[in-house]
């Protein structure tokens, strides 16, 4: 083999190998271990349910009918609903970047969750309306699921959430605070 041959062959090796890193890396290409059935088999306590997902939008209360996966444990349904209701958030175009749900803490009596973003999902230019009904839908979906929360703390990173119009140093109650609102649909 030539000098040339050869580096033309392993240009085109790499290349190839490249292409294979980067369908690995966007999962065009999936590989799976076939050893490892036990991790596809189904846990006991987790089934498929329909939920509502309550937000506030055009002076009324609209609500969007999704599957989750509702498990036994309580603090992963709480993440499975909120992660949901976050996607539809930003699918209304509800808020201004896209907010991940980082952690979902219950407290020692289980009717407290610590709930962790990945950044403040409310607007700065919002008015105090709006976020008002931005977490009242959150603690309506919360409530009207049967998930038996109380109280309700807001965390960023695992720090109480800054808001100028709004205080998040103690929790916020499940029933939340506008009682006309949150009756009815």
């Amino acid at each position: 083999m030539t000098p040339r041959n050869k580096i033309i062959f392993f240009s085109l090796l790499g290349f190839c190998i490249g292409l294979l890193f980067l369908a690995f890396q966007n999962n065009i290409i999936i590989i799976r271990n076939p050893f490892a059935r036990h991790l596809l088999q189904e846990q006991p306590g987790v089934e498929k349910k329909k939920v509502k997902l309550f937000y506030w939008h055009h002076d009324k209360w609209n609500n969007e009918e999704v599957d989750i996966i509702w498990a036994a444990n309580k603090a992963q349904t709480l993440k499975y609903l909120i992660d949901s209701w976050l996607t539809l958030m930003d699918e209304e175009h509800l808020m201004e970047k896209k907010t991940s749900l980082q952690a979902v803490v219950l407290g020692s009596s289980e009717n407290d969750i610590f709930l962790s973003f990945d950044r403040n999902p409310l607007s700065r230019e919002g008015t105090i309306f709006e976020k008002w009904m931005w977490l009242e839908g959150l603690l309506k979906t919360i409530r009207d699921n049967d998930l038996k929360v109380q109280s309700i703390r807001f965390l960023v990173h695992h720090q109480d959430m800054y808001d100028t119009h709004l205080d998040f140093s103690n929790p916020w109650p499940s029933i939340g605070f506008l009682p006309n609102y949150s009756k009815g649909s």
